[in-house]
């Protein structure tokens, strides 16, 4: 059976905030709890609590991607831009 893609767009407000911030950073959400998205999906807190522990135990951070990354496997795109860093966490 083929897998049907679909892509969707939604336009997001942005501000700037702080004004004492450094040129070209930005503070934002990795994702929201308990708020169904589009597709139906639905995190709960908790959901990141071992990669994150992972993480710390390492001293890294998870990668920034564009448009989340290819994913992979299963759910893997074609977009070569899916995997390009736009940005490095610092908390």
């Amino acid at each position: 059976m083929p897998i049907r893609s679909e892509r969707k767009s939604v336009a997001f407000e942005y501000k700037f905030v702080d004004e004492a911030a450094a040129p070209g950073t930005f503070e934002g959400y990795g994702s929201v709890f308990n708020n169904e998205d589009d597709g139906g999906d639905l995190i709960l807190p908790g959901a990141f609590a071992g990669a994150i522990q992972r993480h710390q135990a390492k001293s890294t951070m998870p990668k920034m991607l564009l448009n989340h990354g290819s994913m992979g496997g299963f759910f893997g795109g074609s977009d070569p831009m899916a995997d390009l860093p736009v940005g490095a966490g610092t908390r």
